[in-house]
């Protein structure tokens, strides 16, 4: 069971490299220093330098979310329609993971309600380290909806999508897992699919969440051959844009 990182955040970004910092599920916030490999700009990876890692005090919460008889919840209407029912140390992240995906499974059939996870932290080192933010809350397991128009939908199998960052290739990549179609698609800012993948049937959070960290690591391990195709796409995608314009606005 792989930990999510629940937050990141880029910092002190410059020609030799960066730092990053990473919230953890557990509680852990990561300070990572990361340095520019040799090559030219446009072979650009990036190596781990160091890491600072500090524990964070705080407790995942678990938490019930009723949605109105036709299975629908405003967003706006969504604090009112919360309740804590479990709380866990951070130190017990994956008996709360395992327990929400239980409380889960238990109403797949009842659109009218649903069960999600949050981290819920209460150091003082979080402000210290991180800029970007003052958050001390964040999601972990969400609840199954589709959102339309500020409008919370309940679904048994709703589309995901997963925001990862890469830091070797300092690339942020989007999982889209479509249940209904069997399909996963990796993609990226400006770029085609990097990778599909057609599965045998619909996955449920728990594997596709390991699919994600599994090809994470597949990426980080193979970062020179994704840069060479993350730049080769976005060329093309640059190339392509020039044609179609010029297609539009003939000199």
């Amino acid at each position: 069971m792989e930990k999510n990182v629940v937050y990141w955040e880029r910092q002190n970004y410059s020609e030799t490299g960066f730092t990053l910092i990473e919230i953890l599920e557990d509680g852990t916030l990561n300070q990572r220093k990361f340095l520019k490999q040799d090559g030219d700009y446009r072979d650009q990876c990036f190596e781990e330098a160091q890491c600072e890692t500090l524990n964070l005090n705080g407790h995942i919460i678990i938490q019930k979310v009723a949605f109105d008889k036709d299975g629908r919840l405003k967003k706006e209407a969504l604090d009112d329609n919360l309740e804590d029912v479990e709380s866990y140390d951070v130190n017990a992240w994956k008996d709360a993971r395992k327990k929400v995906r239980e409380l889960q499974h238990r109403v797949d059939n009842d659109m009218n309600v649903d069960y999600c996870s949050i981290l819920r932290l209460d150091s003082e080192l979080i402000s210290k380290k991180i800029k970007k933010t003052d958050k001390k809350t964040f999601p972990l397991i969400p609840c199954r909806v589709s959102i339309s128009n500020g409008t919370m939908k309940r679904e048994k199998h709703p589309e995901q999508m997963i925001a990862i960052y890469a830091p070797v290739l300092n690339e942020i990549l989007y999982f889209h897992h479509m249940p209904k179609h069997n399909h996963i698609a990796i993609t990226g800012d400006q770029l085609f699919a990097l990778d599909t993948k057609i599965t045998k049937k619909p996955l449920n959070d728990e594997d596709f969440l390991a699919y994600v960290y599994e090809k994470k690591d597949e990426i980080e391990k193979n970062e020179k051959y994704y840069r060479t195709l993350i730049d080769a796409q976005r060329e093309k995608r640059a190339f392509m844009d020039a044609e179609t314009i010029g297609d539009l606005f003939p000199r």
